[in-house]
Formats: structure tokens, C-alpha cells, sequence
């Protein structure tokens, strides 16, 4: 309202965001290895409080696309760099809790920005009052970058002169299919079943929203849970488990007879779901003795791949059969997800074989 644009209009302007934090995230590949990673965030925290200052200032609807784009580079790059640090300082049994642990806090900053934004909007403030709170988080990080210590990932270059390239195992390559399809699963997931539940079983849009709801509160005590879970179990255990029980549950959501055992469902996959995206990328770099952060980089973007390909695979689907099509193929895509990590637990097994025993290989 307040640029004289419908909302659909509106709606669209965010996926400039998606779309700059899949580039973002294939640029960390790059930009820490070439940087360092205190340097890139220090610059993308910097930027941001730039941007969305220049947002303000400038007031117009037509500047919104460059300015979203460049927060999405500057996220996906953010996003990235907590990747690449916490991976840096913790070792491989702390590893996947910590990584768990931001999402927590992720979950946290949808809330308290909802809470934001719904209070500008009843006190008739400009929409970016709502984003003040990441300006203020922007300029506290950019405080606290500058006077910290970052741990490097790097291979040493007189190392790599006298070895060699390193070469990522096989394993490295397996996961991040594994991110990526699971992630495609997971957004066509979420983005048909209100639509399926409506046309399927008569739901009002209340309850058909509510469904995604019930995941993503699943979600968050599934992030909780594997958070304490991954300090006293076996990551490879706890993998295998909750990927075996996800790919069930979108079974169950295809099969529901009524909506609220799709409603169950919806919880269920959450509940079993939410902790595997971080757990996998911690799992991933259990490779390698000493993951790089472009290794890092490349995990966090077979993830985002699987957010991008997802609107346009699943639309694409529902056009040329139904939306029980799509979400059939995303519970396909879980199964697939399965076989995958299965194949890479095999190969973290072989690895891990090659570690203790070189000369027996």
C-alpha cells in the first residue's frame, strides 16, 4: 500500500531475496578462501546496514529489486560464514549441536521480526521500521567482528604447493545431493499441501495455513531435540533415523484420509525433519580431518540449490498433473534423499577405515 503496488506484486518482490541468498551462498565457496572469513563478514554486515539505510533514504518501489537482491548476497554470505566459523572452533562431536544451535536462533529472528513488523504496521510506522532491529543486529556484529579472532579452515599454501590440490572425498559430493534434494522435497512440501488439503478435503484457508504451522512447530522442537541428542548419540545413528522416519511421514501425508492426520503428519515430519539440514552439513564435513571453508561453502549451497529449484519444479508438476503429483515426487525425493545417505554413511565408514589403516587400502 504505502508504494501503490498489489500485494502479489509485492509478495514477488521478495524472492529477490531467495534468489540473492543462492548467490550469496555460491560466492562463499569463493569469497572466504579468497578473503578470509573475518573480512567477508565484516564487509556483507557492513553492507547490509548500508543497504537497508539506502532503502529508507531513497523511498522508491523501483529501487526494492537491487536492494533485496544485494541483502539475499549479503545473507546467503552471513549464512555461510556461521557455517564456515562454527565448523572452524568445534570439533566433529560438538560440531552438528552448534550448527543446530543457530537455527534456533534463526527460528528466534522470524519471531521477534513478526512481532516487529506487525507493530510498525498498527502504529502506522514506514515498512522499514520492521527492520531496524537488523540494522541494530548488523551494527553489533560488525562491533564484535572487528575486535574477534577467526580460526582459518585453510590448507596451508606452502601445503598445497608441495601436495597438491586437496581432493574432496566422495562422500563430500553425496551429502550435498542429498541437501538438495531433500530441500527441493521439503519447500514442495510445505508450498502445495495447504493447496492439497483445500482442494482435497474441503479446508478452510485457516486450516489449510495452520498445516505448515504444525510442520514448522515440529520443526522447531526437532531442532531442540536433536540438539541434545546429537552431544549423546551417534550423528550417523541419529541421521539414519530421523531421515528413514521423514521419508515416512510424506508417505503418510499422501495417504491421509482426512485432514487431521494430515495434520499429524505435517508434525511428525517436522518433528523429524527440523534438525537434519544443519546435522547433514555437519556430517558432511566429517569427511575430511580438516574441512575448508569452500567445502562449507559448497554444502551451504546444494542447500539453497534445493530452495531455488523447488517453486519451479513442483509448479511445473502440479501444471502438468495435480498437486498430489507434486507431492508424491517430493516424497520420492525423501526416499531419494534416504538411499543417498545411506550410500554416504558406506562411504564415511570406508573413510574413516582409510584414516586408521592407510596401508591396508
Amino acid at each position: 500500500a504505502h508504494y501503490g503496488i498489489s500485494v502479489t506484486h509485492a509478495t514477488a518482490l521478495f524472492s529477490y531475496i531467495t534468489v540473492g541468498v543462492f548467490f550469496g551462498c555460491f560466492l562463499s565457496m569463493f569469497a572466504f578462501s579468497a578473503l578470509g572469513t573475518k573480512r567477508v563478514i565484516l564487509i556483507a554486515n557492513t553492507l547490509l546496514l548500508v543497504v537497508m539505510i539506502i532503502t529508507r533514504l531513497v523511498d522508491q518501489a523501483d529501487f526494492l529489486p537491487v536492494s533485496f537482491s544485494i541483502l539475499g548476497v549479503c545473507g546467503g554470505l552471513l549464512l555461510s560464514g556461521a557455517a564456515i566459523s562454527l565448523t572452524a572452533v568445534y570439533t566433529e562431536k560438538h560440531r552438528a549441536s552448534a550448527l543446530l544451535a543457530t537455527d534456533s536462533f534463526y527460528s528466534l529472528a522470524g519471531v521477534l521480526s513478526t512481532y516487529a513488523a506487525g507493530a510498525a504496521a498498527a502504529r502506522h510506522l514506514h515498512w522499514t521500521t520492521a527492520y531496524a532491529i537488523v540494522a541494530v543486529a548488523c551494527l553489533i556484529i560488525a562491533l564484535l567482528t572487528m575486535v574477534s579472532r577467526y580460526p582459518s579452515l585453510e590448507v596451508p599454501r606452502k601445503q598445497t604447493s608441495t601436495t597438491g590440490p586437496v581432493r574432496w572425498p566422495l562422500g563430500v559430493f553425496f551429502v550435498a545431493a542429498a541437501l538438495t534434494v531433500y530441500v527441493t522435497g521439503l519447500t514442495s512440501i510445505y508450498s502445495w499441501v495447504p493447496t492439497y488439503a483445500t482442494t482435497s478435503f474441503g479446508a478452510l484457508p485457516a486450516e489449510a495455513g495452520a498445516l505448515v504451522g504444525q510442520m514448522f512447530t515440529g520443526m522447531f522442537f526437532g531442532q531442540l531435540a536433536m540438539f541434545f541428542l546429537a552431544l549423546r548419540v551417534n550423528v550417523s545413528l541419529l541421521i539414519l533415523m530421523c531421515s528413514s522416519g521423514a521419508f515416512l511421514a510424506t508417505i503418510a501425508i499422501g495417504v491421509a484420509p482426512d485432514i487431521d492426520t494430515l495434520s499429524y503428519a505435517m508434525l511428525i515430519l517436522g518433528l523429524l525433519g527440523g534438525g537434519l539440514l544443519k546435522t547433514l552439513i555437519s556430517f558432511g564435513t566429517q569427511f575430511s580431518k580438516k574441512p575448508t571453508a569452500r567445502m562449507v561453502g559448497f554444502l551451504m549451497f546444494s542447500m539453497t540449490l534445493g530452495s531455488a529449484i523447488a517453486p519451479a519444479l513442483s509448479a511445473w508438476i502440479v501444471e502438468q498433473e495435480s498437486v498430489s503429483a507434486a507431492l508424491n515426487w517430493a516424497s520420492t525425493g525423501y526416499g531419494v534423499t534416504l538411499i543417498l545417505l545411506v550410500i554416504s554413511l558406506w562411504l564415511k565408514r570406508i573413510n574413516l577405515q582409510r584414516r586408521l589403516n592407510p596401508d591396508a587400502v
